[in-house]
């Protein structure tokens, strides 16, 4: 994620995070980000739960209204 430029909307998962640090972002307005991280698991332990791929959805949807109406 770093050195990304994200617009309003827009997120991005650390795929390759190792340990604990930020495991996904979410650009909610011009210069505002909604950080994401689990402080138990790595991302590589995340994606390994079956509730990984539902867990996607609800990104999809906040982005949109995000997208939608960004935080002033």
């Amino acid at each position: 994620m770093a050195g990304k430029r994200l617009a309003v909307g827009d997120f991005e998962f650390a795929l390759e995070a190792t340990g604990t640090h930020y495991d996904a972002c979410l650009c909610v307005g011009r210069a505002s980000y909604l950080i994401c991280n689990n402080t138990a698991k790595s991302m590589a332990e995340i994606r390994e739960s079956p509730g990984w791929l539902k867990a996607q959805k609800p990104f999809v949807e906040l982005s949109d209204k995000f997208r939608a109406d960004p935080l002033e």
